[in-house]
């Protein structure tokens, strides 16, 4: 149950950031880019 339990936080964090904060929809091909991107947005 409580791997469940953690395993739903996850899920219900990584929906509502591509939801909220747009994550998820940089279109550049550099990695370090997108993780700027993401940082940024979690900002």
């Amino acid at each position: 149950m409580e791997r469940y339990q953690v395993r739903w936080s996850i899920e219900n964090f990584k929906k509502k950031s591509k939801q909220y904060l747009k994550i998820g929809k940089s279109q550049a091909g550099d990695i370090g880019v997108q993780f700027a991107n993401i940082s940024i947005s979690m900002i």
